[in-house]
């Protein structure tokens, strides 16, 4: 970092400087069924910076991806239990050269249900350790593929709908397991962008489109790191926000005149 660099001296702490390496991409996606998720998450093989893709289709649902993404440059899995995905993970973090940029977790509710079963099996009388796993083992895995393995991960899930006891809306939000779930893990993401479908057109000539919201009213759960991301994006691609990703580390604000 320059001017920086004496006072760095004789540590090992990394330094980050985002004007010249763009971090890697922390997604999560969430909505209800069939509002376009697995889709969007597909189209990061059709990205040069994103592809190869590894899926790991926990659902058995991934469809969409033979219309959306390229399947000859994403491998798709689907791990049958919680074992054989902490397998996969260990293969892919043991790999010397890992043939892969990115990541898609689809879903990670479905991923917190693996979990739950595993640990009941083996550990049938400690729910703690199986609810702190349902944590734990989520947070474990965005941090090693994004920071150790330096990835992009994009994770699916479920939209919830919290009610308060007078039965009005508080809070649409991810599906979690657990509470520590729902109040953390949405604070190591870049992007929690909500999917929907809404009608465009004028009277007469309506249709829809899948329509991905990153900045919405405080009930709705929503977040980007990149300010020049617009709140609603129609027929959102990972392309769409890749670009957009580069312009806000591109983009400087200009500096105020001081004889304003």
């Amino acid at each position: 970092m320059g001017k920086f660099d004496s006072f760095l001296k004789g540590t090992k702490i990394e330094v980050s400087d985002p004007r010249k390496n763009t971090p890697k991409l922390k997604v999560l996606l969430y909505g209800p069924s069939g509002t376009g998720k697995t889709s969007l998450a597909s189209t990061a093989s059709t990205v040069e910076e994103l592809g190869p893709v590894l899926y790991i289709d926990l659902e058995r649902g991934t469809a969409p991806a033979a219309k959306y993404g390229d399947l000859d440059n994403m491998l798709v899995v689907q791990p049958a239990t919680y074992s054989e995905f902490a397998d996969l993970l260990l293969k892919v973090s043991g790999a010397k050269d890992v043939p892969f940029k990115t990541v898609v977790i689809d879903t990670i509710d479905r991923l917190q249900e693996l979990i739950k079963v595993h640990f009941t099996a083996t550990k049938p009388n400690d729910s703690f350790a199986m609810w702190a796993a349902t944590y734990d083992k989520v947070l474990d895995l965005v941090n090693k593929i994004a920071f150790d393995l330096s990835l992009n991960i994009i994770c699916i899930t479920h939209e919830s709908r919290e009610v308060t006891e007078t039965e009005r809306l508080s809070l649409i939000a991810p599906a979690f397991e657990g509470k520590q779930s729902f109040k953390k893990l949405p604070s190591i993401f870049d992007i929690i962008g909500r999917m929907t479908w809404e009608d465009v057109g004028e009277d007469g000539n309506e249709q829809l489109i899948t329509v991905l919201n990153v900045k919405a009213p405080s009930n709705i759960l929503t977040k980007t790191r990149f300010d020049n991301m617009p709140a609603m994006v129609g027929n959102p691609s990972m392309s769409k926000i890749v670009n957009w990703v580069h312009e806000h580390y591109d983009t400087k604000p200009e500096k105020e005149n001081d004889d304003d």
